[in-house]
């Protein structure tokens, strides 16, 4: 494996165009090929290949199509349709958002009370910053 192909996948998850499922698909495919007589590699460099790959690979923050959702909005979802779990659903919590949802339309107003104080803890807590980040790991701005 050439250093200069780790660096090219490096470039190309940075910048989004790959996944970190594909790029860890690609440095396989490459380590594999290294044993080709196009790659050669001997064995002795092998931990040295996977200490390069773990030194790109482990700063890598996580691939996701998504923009960073706003904390205020997400906040203020929360305390105005917390009951709906709008806040959720916003910030791709969708397990949550679909529970509150079906605990207020299935109690029928008898429960109502539930995901009312739960969506108005959560507003607030997301506001304070102390939930800061969405359903994919990304910091809410």
């Amino acid at each position: 494996m050439k250093h200069e192909d780790l660096m090219r996948l490096k470039e190309l998850q940075q910048k989004g165009l790959i996944t970190e499922e594909e790029f860890t698909d690609r440095y396989e495919r490459l380590l594999r090929a290294s044993n080709s007589t196009h790659y050669h590699v001997e064995k002795d460099e092998q931990p040295r290949l996977s200490k390069i790959y773990h030194h790109y690979h482990d700063d890598v923050q996580p691939y996701h199509k998504t923009k960073s959702k706003s904390k205020i909005l997400a906040g203020l979802l929360g305390i105005f349709l917390g009951c709906l779990g709008a806040h959720n659903f916003y910030t791709a919590h969708y397990g949550k958002g679909f529970v509150q949802l079906l605990i207020t339309v299935l109690s029928m107003g008898y429960f109502i009370i539930l995901p009312i104080v739960w969506g108005l803890v959560e507003g607030v807590l997301i506001l304070c910053g102390l939930i800061h980040e969405d359903g994919h790991g990304v910091e809410l701005k």
